[in-house]
C-alpha cells in the first residue's frame, strides 16, 4: 500500500509505502492464538515417519517398532519453522533534478552543445502544450463509451477549444525563445521560463477541471481512467506545478517536454529506508 502524497500533504518528491507479508498467518495468530493455530498462511509439512525403533529383541534377533500415530499429520501447533509475518515500511525520496528540466536541457543541447540539428519552435510549442494531460480531449475521445449527452459533449468541446487556444498562447513565446537560444545559453534561465509556462498551464487547467467534473455523472466518472480523474483534481494539479520526480511514482501522466529518453545525471538520485517488524 502506497500513501497518496497529495491527500497526506507529503513533499512532492517523497513516497511512503507499507507491505505486509503472510497476512493469513497474522489473522490466524490474532483469531486463534498460538496454541490453536489453524495453519493459515503456512506451508504444510506432514510427518513422514511411519515407524519408530523402540528396542531390539535378542532372542528373536529383530528390532521392536512402534507405529507413529502422527504419521501424515500436519497439525500447525507442532510446526517449528513457520512462515513469518513481516510488516515493512519503505520511504523513498527523490534527490535528482526534475525530469522536465533534464528533458528540456537535453533537447536544447542538440545543435548547440551536442551534435545534431536544433529543434524547431513548433516542436517545443507542441511538446510544451502536451506536457500536462488534457482531460477534456481524453473525455471527448471516449464520449461513446461514456454516453455523453449532446449538452455535455458541446460544453466540454467548447472548454477544450478555449483551453487549447490559451495553452498555445502560453507556450508560443517560450518556444520562440527556446528556438533562438545561442550555444552558450543559461540553463537556469531557460528552465525558469519553462517552469513559468508550465505553472500557467496547470493553473489554467485547475480553473477548468472542476467545471468539467461537475458536468459528468458519478457513473461517467467511474468509467474514466485514473489519469483523467487526477487531471480534474485541483490537489493533484497543484502537486505537479513544479514538475514530476524521477523515481517517485504515483499519478505522473502526460508527455514530458522532449522526444528522447530522460538523461539521468550522475550521483545519488534516491534515498530509501526499510523498517522490518
Amino acid at each position: 500500500m502506497t500513501l497518496d502524497r497529495v491527500k497526506f500533504r507529503m513533499p512532492q518528491r517523497a513516497q511512503i509505502s507499507f507491505s505486509l507479508s503472510n497476512p493469513l498467518g497474522a489473522a490466524d495468530l490474532a483469531m486463534h492464538g498460538s496454541s490453536k493455530l489453524r495453519g493459515w498462511g503456512q506451508s504444510p509439512f506432514p510427518d513422514q515417519s511411519l515407524l519408530y525403533v523402540r528396542g531390539f529383541d535378542p532372542q528373536a534377533r529383530k528390532y521392536i517398532y512402534e507405529v507413529n500415530q502422527r504419521f501424515g499429520a500436519t497439525r500447525p501447533q507442532f510446526i517449528t519453522l513457520r512462515n513469518p509475518v513481516t510488516l515493512s515500511a519503505q520511504m523513498r525520496f527523490d534527490l535528482g533534478a526534475m525530469r522536465e528540466r533534464q528533458n528540456l536541457i537535453q533537447q536544447l543541447d542538440f545543435g548547440r552543445r551536442t551534435p545534431g540539428s536544433r529543434y524547431p519552435e513548433q516542436l517545443f510549442r507542441s511538446a510544451g502544450a502536451n506536457a500536462v494531460l488534457n482531460p477534456m480531449g481524453a473525455i471527448l475521445r471516449q464520449q461513446d463509451s461514456l454516453r455523453l449527452t449532446s449538452t455535455q459533449a458541446d460544453s466540454i468541446a467548447s472548454m477544450n477549444r478555449r483551453y487549447a487556444y490559451r495553452s498555445d498562447s502560453v507556450w508560443a513565446p517560450v518556444s520562440r525563445y527556446f528556438a533562438g537560444l545561442p550555444a552558450n545559453y543559461q540553463e537556469d534561465e531557460a528552465y525558469d521560463r519553462y517552469l513559468a509556462a508550465r505553472k500557467a498551464q496547470v493553473d489554467l487547467l485547475a480553473t477548468i477541471g472542476p467545471s468539467v467534473r461537475d458536468l459528468l455523472t458519478p457513473e461517467q466518472r467511474r468509467k474514466l481512467p485514473l489519469s483523467v480523474l487526477y487531471s480534474l483534481d485541483s490537489r493533484y494539479l497543484n502537486s505537479i506545478r513544479n514538475g514530476s520526480g524521477i523515481y517517485v511514482s504515483g499519478a505522473q501522466f502526460g508527455t514530458p517536454l522532449g522526444l528522447g529518453g530522460v538523461g539521468i545525471p550522475p550521483g545519488i538520485q534516491m534515498v530509501e529506508f526499510a523498517v522490518m517488524r
